[in-house]
């Protein structure tokens, strides 16, 4: 199997992510082009981007969890891309259940992943409620477990997303990967299995 050793990259990676926020529209063909010649990756490597919403407010501690946890979407779809089996690229069954957890495993190093931890245990919980509530529902019971009223109405978006009625019982049950996900690589790890066996593709 081909594969690109997950901590050598990220650790050039966390070097290079003060240059992400430093573009702007003027420079950012030239600086992008920097980024990308310093990493050193091998030349069939397609650099798929990390796209962002134009109106996305966030600081900068979120922001480098963020881009750290989209990054290992990005590392587990190339090195399926090298395997000589597609359905490395596309997916095996329930392959975001460990993807979604490496990606937050990697965010458990930063600071700031006790409030993103937080975050993934509301949307679990929002879920949980959801398959048996209404939107109204979901909403009221975050608000109960002490979500604020907006950080608890977008949760309630996210696991409602999809349903043509919102007012019957239903989620979108990915929202709840983040959180089991997260704890099925800690399991995985405390066995001293190594994580790069599972970054050769999108695996389950």
């Amino acid at each position: 199997m081909n594969y690109r050793a997950t901590d050598k990259i990220l650790a050039q990676l966390d070097r290079k992510l003060r240059i992400i926020f430093l573009l702007q529209p003027t420079n950012i063909a030239t600086k992008q082009k920097r980024f990308l010649q310093q990493l050193n990756y091998e030349p069939q490597f397609h650099y798929p981007k990390i796209k962002i919403e134009h109106s996305l407010k966030t600081d900068h501690d979120e922001a480098v969890c963020l881009i750290k946890h989209e990054l290992i979407h990005i590392l587990s779809n190339e090195n399926g891309r090298c395997q000589p089996y597609k359905i490395f690229a596309s997916g095996l069954a329930i392959y975001l259940l460990a993807e979604e957890g490496i990606a937050c495993y990697q965010e458990s190093k930063l600071p700031y992943f006790p409030k993103r931890l937080w975050l993934f245990g509301l949307r679990a919980l929002a879920v949980a409620n959801a398959t048996e509530q209404s939107f109204s529902q979901t909403f009221a019971s975050l608000i109960k477990y002490g979500a604020p009223p907006q950080l608890a109405w977008q949760t309630t978006l996210h696991v409602k997303r999809g349903l043509t009625d919102t007012g019957r019982a239903g989620a979108f049950t990915k929202e709840h990967l983040y959180l089991f996900g997260y704890y099925f690589i800690q399991d995985y790890l405390k066995q001293n299995n190594k994580i790069n066996d599972l970054m050769i593709g999108k695996i389950s």
